[in-house]
């Protein structure tokens, strides 16, 4: 039996080993955010319960279908043994930002917000498109004592690198962007869901 393989996937290989080798221990850092006038009346403790980054086939970011897990080429797994930064840097965001009239990631609280963060890079067409880095982030928000989740949110971010990537560095600050709006369309929603108010 003889493989043909095409100089496309050779390519498109080469791609995603260079972005898996380049993704290693990126930790968000949180840029500036406008405070929130107006906390919501609660103490909220934050759990960063999952984070995930992968590689998803090129262009996948335009394909029709939203579901970027759909176009998964590899599980990178190199965000995710930085989980804890991770989250100590998103607990720096919410205190600047001040969704929560008080929020932590160890004391009890009257609500807790549970985060799964995946962040996706399209390596773009055969080097000829930019990296579209694009994070999304899931939000339950639920009793403390009985889990039960009370409400759910979403969160998106969309950032662009260059067409390019010489390693790590270049990665780091189109993550940190499309983490940023992702977590800033998040935390919008909940503060404009009159709902969080009624809880």
């Amino acid at each position: 039996m003889i493989v043909v393989v095409r100089p496309a996937h050779v390519l498109s290989l080469l791609c995603t080993v260079l972005l898996l080798a380049a993704c290693s221990q990126l930790v968000y850092t949180p840029t500036a955010v406008v405070p929130n006038q107006r906390p919501l009346p609660y103490s909220a403790k934050l759990t960063l319960a999952h984070l995930g980054s992968y590689i998803v086939d090129a262009g996948a970011v335009h394909a029709t279908d939203a579901d970027l897990s759909a176009h998964v080429v590899s599980d990178t797994d190199h965000v995710a043994s930085a989980r804890e930064e991770w989250e100590h840097a998103i607990l720096r965001y919410l205190e600047d930002r001040k969704t929560f009239a008080q929020v932590s990631t160890r004391a009890p609280a009257d609500v807790d917000v549970v985060l799964h963060m995946n962040v996706y890079v399209d390596p773009g067409a055969l080097f000829h498109y930019q990296h579209v880095y694009v994070a999304r982030t899931d939000a339950a928000v639920a009793d403390p004592k009985t889990h039960r989740v009370l409400l759910s949110y979403t969160g998106n971010g969309k950032a662009f690198g260059e067409v390019s990537r010489d390693g790590k560095e270049d990665d780091r600050e189109p993550v940190d962007r499309a983490v940023q709006l992702a977590l800033n369309d998040l935390f919008e929603k909940m503060e404009r869901d009159g709902r969080m108010g009624a809880l």
